[in-house]
């Protein structure tokens, strides 16, 4: 193989891979639609949890964590079933994502994911951050102005 060819091979090799590193980077941009199948509540530390509320408004119930403990702050700290509360954490946890519905915050209304408006809304707080993780129940069922479009719901 001459000299020449040889330049020319490297040149071409070059080419490809300064090629392969720019396809990579594309490749790599955000999904816009979260995987299905994901777990919908992440990194939250059950450990963290200072304070659970479930409901709104009046009627909702208030969880307090006294050391390893929960207790109904709203019933002069009655002590709440440790079974129970596992159970509600480990079903919020255990939730994973079907499809991206919509991404507008303007549609939570008509989707009834309004703390106004929602079938049930669960909060876990945190004592230094606030709230750590919001779980709002909405309708089962679509509205009207949702409409298919291949396969995607807008």
């Amino acid at each position: 193989m001459s000299n020449k060819k040889l330049m020319i091979l490297s040149m071409v090799a070059a080419l490809m891979v300064i090629l392969v590193v720019i396809q990579a980077r594309i490749s790599r941009a955000p999904a816009k639609v979260p995987f299905v199948g994901s777990y919908f509540i992440q990194g939250l530390n059950p450990g963290k949890i200072a304070s659970i509320v479930i409901g709104t408004g009046e009627n909702a119930v208030k969880l307090v964590r006294q050391g390893n403990r929960f207790l109904v702050g709203n019933k002069d700290n009655y002590p709440a079933a440790t079974s129970k509360i596992n159970d509600l954490l480990t079903s919020c946890l255990d939730i994973r994502t079907i499809e991206l519905i919509t991404s507008d915050p303007a549609n939570h209304e008509s989707l009834n994911v309004t703390e106004t408006k929602a079938q049930s809304v669960i909060r876990f707080l945190d004592k230094d951050r606030g709230s750590c993780a919001c779980l709002v129940v909405g309708s089962s069922r679509l509205p009207d102005c949702f409409a298919a479009k291949d396969g995607l719901i807008f």
